[in-house]
């Protein structure tokens, strides 16, 4: 499933940069870039708030941040997921 929103997330994203070399249809075009600083800002928003959480997840950080700015609340959902099964570990 997670893979699945991975894929769509990907795309949403490919469409705004198509969008940003070639302009489509003027109401489309205006929608998705409203929509894409929309979901970017979320990402930033979210990658503040989960910052602790994504340090203490992976020796890779950055990376992390990054994937966290291209998928938002999906790829923090993985790093949780993670964490708690390394909790669960003894």
């Amino acid at each position: 499933m997670i893979f699945l929103l991975k894929i769509a997330i990907s795309l949403f994203w490919l469409a705004e940069l198509a969008n940003l070399f070639q302009v489509f249809n003027e109401p489309f075009a205006k929608t998705l870039h409203i929509a894409s600083i929309v979901v970017l800002a979320l990402h930033v928003f979210e990658l503040m708030i989960f910052n602790k959480l994504i340090n203490e997840s992976s020796n890779d950080a950055k990376r992390q941040k990054l994937m966290v700015l291209f998928f938002g609340f999906v790829h923090l959902r993985t790093l949780m997921n993670k964490q708690k099964l390394n909790q669960s570990l003894p």
